[in-house]
C-alpha cells in the first residue's frame, strides 16, 4: 500500500494523450488518476506526441487531491514540406524529391566532428591534423572531415540523433543517419539506374556529371584533381587544363550546388552510404568523387567501396534527416 495516498488529478489543454514522468520514470494510472505517497516533492514532466515537455514540481498533502492541467505548446519538428531547416549545429537540410529524407546541404565539416569529439574520450583522433604527401587536409573549421571511417560517421549521427531528441529539436521518430545509396542517386538527379546491388550500377550511365555531359569539366565547377593539385604532388594523375584552385579539400560550399541546393555532391571528398557495395557483404559503398578524382570517378553513376574501418584522406560523409525506423 502507498505510505499517505494522495491523488493527482492531470488534465492538458489542449486534450491529449500523454506519458507523465515522476524523477525520470514513468507513471502508472488511469484516465489522469495517479497515486502518489503524500508529503515527498514530485518532479513531474508531462510528455505529449507533437508538443514540448511540460515540468513542474508538485507536493501533495497526505490523504488529498489535486489537480494539474499541462499547457501544452505545439512543438514545431522539421518536415519533407520545409524548403530548409538548420540544425542545433548549423547545419542546413533540404528535403529531396523521391525520398524521404531531408539532405544535408553540405558534407559534414570539421568543425561539426569536434563538436562530437568533445563528448567522449573513445573517438578515434584519425581525423585530426590530416595530411596528404605532407600537405595538411581538412585543414579549417569549415572544410570537411576526412579521415573518418563508415562506423565512425554512424557514430556521429547516433549522436547527433540522442543530442537533438533530448533538446527536443527532432522528434522521438526522427532520426540522423548516412543516405542510402538509392538516396544518393535521387539527390543528384539520376532518373534510372540498373537493378540489384550498388556494385552493377558502378559507371553504367556514361557520361553524366554535374554540369552536364561535356568532358573536361569546367573550371569552377568542383574540386577535383586539378593544377593546383599537381603542383603539390607531381606524381598524381589531374585533369589537364583544368583548375579548381584547391590542391586538397575546400570549405563546403565554394562550388555551385545542384538544381536540388546540395553542394559538393560529386567532388571535395567521397562520401559514405549506409548500404552494402556487393553480395559478399564486406564493404559500403562511396559515392561522389574527390579532390583526387578524374574521369570516369566524377561521373554521376560511379560507385566506389570501403570496408566499415576504412579512413582515407579523401572520403568523409553527408548526414540525412529521417523519420521512421533506424
Amino acid at each position: 500500500s502507498i505510505p499517505n495516498r494522495s491523488l493527482l488529478r492531470v488534465h492538458t489543454l489542449p486534450p491529449a494523450q500523454f506519458t507523465l514522468v515522476n524523477d525520470g520514470m514513468p507513471v502508472q494510472g488511469q484516465d489522469g488518476l495517479y497515486e502518489f505517497p503524500g508529503g515527498p516533492t514530485l518532479h513531474l514532466e508531462l510528455l505529449a506526441k507533437g508538443y514540448h515537455p511540460v515540468r513542474t514540481n508538485l507536493t501533495l498533502p497526505a490523504y488529498g487531491e489535486v489537480s494539474w492541467t499541462a499547457p501544452l505548446e505545439r512543438a514545431f519538428y522539421p518536415t519533407l514540406e520545409l524548403a530548409r531547416w538548420t540544425n542545433s549545429l548549423g547545419m542546413v537540410f533540404i528535403p529531396i524529391p523521391g525520398t524521404k529524407t531531408l539532405f544535408c546541404a553540405w558534407d559534414t565539416q570539421v568543425q561539426d566532428y569536434a563538436t562530437y569529439a568533445t563528448t567522449a574520450s573513445d573517438i578515434d583522433p584519425a581525423w585530426r591534423n590530416v595530411e596528404f604527401q605532407g600537405v595538411p587536409v581538412s585543414s579549417a573549421p569549415n572544410h570537411p572531415v576526412t579521415m573518418v571511417s563508415w562506423d565512425d560517421a554512424r557514430k556521429f549521427c547516433r549522436w547527433l540523433t540522442l543530442k537533438e531528441q533530448q533538446a527536443r529539436l527532432i522528434s522521438a521518430e526522427q532520426f540522423y543517419r548516412l543516405p542510402t545509396d538509392a538516396e544518393w542517386s535521387k539527390a543528384v538527379g539520376l532518373k534510372k539506374e540498373n537493378e540489384g546491388l550498388p556494385v552493377n550500377k558502378d559507371e553504367r550511365i556514361k557520361g553524366l556529371y554535374p554540369w552536364g555531359t561535356s568532358w573536361p569539366p569546367p573550371n569552377g565547377v568542383g574540386n577535383f584533381a586539378d593544377r593546383a593539385a599537381k603542383d603539390s604532388f607531381t606524381d598524381l594523375r589531374v585533369i589537364r587544363n583544368y583548375d579548381d584552385g584547391f590542391p586538397t579539400t575546400s570549405p563546403v560550399g565554394r562550388f555551385p550546388a545542384n538544381r536540388f541546393g546540395l553542394y559538393d555532391m560529386t567532388g571535395n571528398v567521397w562520401q559514405w552510404c549506409e548500404d552494402w557495395y556487393d553480395k559478399g557483404q564486406t564493404n559500403h559503398v562511396v559515392r561522389g568523387a574527390s579532390w583526387q578524382s578524374v574521369e570516369p570517378r566524377a561521373m554521376l553513376s560511379s560507385h566506389r567501396s570501403g570496408v566499415s574501418e576504412g579512413r582515407g584522406s579523401s572520403t568523409g560523409f553527408r548526414c540525412v534527416l529521417a523519420t521512421g525506423e533506424p
